[in-house]
């Protein structure tokens, strides 16, 4: 994602402890809606990352993969898993 902004000044390490960081942060805060307050870290500490112009569309593009591409994942296997567990248990009756 980072690469496909055109930037190339951090190593990938780097911007993987970055979001790290973030994640950790969030988790040991007893916050409610800690969404809201990833993306304000995110926005803050990656500022040097991507620079003033490219951070919010860093964010909304790492949100999109990491948070909505889980979810409708999540949301097909259960679908298929629905439909698949379903019929088993029909079978068996």
């Amino acid at each position: 994602m980072y690469l496909a902004f055109g930037l190339s000044d951090y190593a990938v390490g780097t911007i993987v402890i970055l979001q790290a960081v973030i994640s950790i942060s969030v988790d040991m805060l007893p916050l409610p809606g800690g969404m809201g307050i990833s993306e304000k870290l995110f926005l803050t500490i990656f500022v040097p990352v991507f620079g003033a112009q490219l951070v919010l569309p860093g964010m909304i593009l790492s949100r999109a993969l990491s948070y909505y591409t889980e979810l409708l994942l999540s949301a097909l296997l259960t679908i298929l898993a629905h439909f698949t567990l379903g019929r088993e248990r029909l079978t068996k009756k």
